[in-house]
């Protein structure tokens, strides 16, 4: 019994002593941090007004040699919260020029370093500078992403498409990986002119995915300059890509003539019935009126509810929906009116929102 004890308190001091070491490292690694923190924090207020006169007269300073690591990380800092605000041809040029001269060649270590924090940091820095000196290392990097973590690669897509890399549509094209929506968009809205002009010129040769979020940013961009391009888009088979280009066409408020607006909102799909009646609530056309009077009788509810807030968007929405009312043989219509009246929501000259 007395043996068990010893042991017992053997296997508690250990566990003790291992504890209070771990404290002491825990401890005095924290207070290493707080002051190299600290120092940074000096440094940066050091050399804030210096960096000032650098970025926006071009006035140059020996004080801004990042000559010891805890002033590059200072000076890193500082030009960061720089570029957060730089505006501007001779400034961001300048930003730029002191990034490549100071940092590139720590930045091309730590591209490769083993830590995935070190690494995310640098790309994220290349971008906030404007390092395009990358492209050809970062291109690398993306045809050999196998080694990479899917954040890099996909903060690697961004630059490549920031850079306006000369194999990009290779790259978000011919890629075996499927990105979410939101990065596509991401891209095509960062897209150079050229570039984006070169997808379009290729649209039929993309995947429906791609195509999608092409459509999505010309609305969003409104984009009025596509309307066309747009409009052929509505005679595509698939029924994504039509609910989509009328998706963006409401963005625009593109006035859709009455012929097609008809034929869109007696789908079969739903979906497009809905997104025909945004057009109708974005523009607004009188003509629109009889349309919108007959899908409140719509068999699917969202449709009718659709109709309801397309037919608020007039100026005489009230009187409409009260001729409904008196008018109407169809229940489904009547008590969609009836709602829209008692809501009191009668939205008139206002644009609204479309989602």
């Amino acid at each position: 019994m007395e043996q068990a004890i010893n042991w017992l308190l053997g296997i508690i001091l250990f566990f003790l002593v291992w504890l209070f070491i771990l404290f002491v490292y825990l401890t005095s690694r924290k207070a290493i941090e707080n002051s190299k923190r600290r120092k940074i924090d000096y440094y940066k207020e050091k050399y804030r007004e210096n960096m000032f006169r650098y970025l926006y007269t071009g006035q140059k300073s020996k004080q801004l040699i990042p000559d010891h690591p805890v002033k590059f990380l200072a000076l890193e800092e500082l030009l960061g919260d720089f570029a957060d605000v730089a505006k501007g041809g001779d400034l961001e040029q300048r930003m730029k020029a002191f990034a490549e001269k100071y940092f590139h060649e720590e930045y091309n270590k730590k591209l490769v370093h083993r830590r995935w924090s070190v690494r995310m940091n640098v790309l994220y820095n290349i971008e906030a500078f404007q390092m395009d000196t990358f492209m050809g290392k970062l291109g690398e990097m993306y045809e050999g992403r196998r080694k990479i973590s899917e954040s890099e690669e996909i903060q690697i897509i961004k630059l490549l498409t920031m850079f306006d890399h000369p194999k990009l549509f290779d790259y978000i094209v011919s890629s075996s990986k499927k990105y979410a929506d939101f990065i596509y968009r991401i891209l095509f809205s960062e897209m150079s002119d050229p570039t984006f002009y070169y997808f379009l010129a290729k649209f039929h040769t993309l995947p429906v995915s791609i195509k999608s979020t092409i459509i999505d940013v010309l609305g969003i961009q409104n984009r009025l300059e596509h309307v066309k391009f747009l409009t052929e888009q509505l005679k595509q088979p698939n029924d994504e890509l039509r609910i989509r280009t009328l998706k963006a066409l409401a963005h625009i408020l593109y006035p859709m003539p009455i012929e097609d607006m008809e034929k869109h909102i007696s789908s079969r799909l739903f979906e497009e019935r809905i997104m025909a009646l945004k057009i109708c609530a974005a523009v607004r056309k009188r003509d629109y009126i009889p349309i919108l009077i007959s899908k409140m009788s719509d068999p699917i509810f969202a449709v009718r509810k659709q109709a309801g807030y397309s037919i608020s968007r007039y100026p005489n929405a009230r009187e409409i929906f009260q001729e409904i009312i008196d008018t109407s043989t169809d229940t489904f219509a009547k008590d969609m009116a009836q709602e829209w009246l008692e809501r009191g929501i009668i939205h008139g000259n206002s644009t609204g929102t479309i989602s």
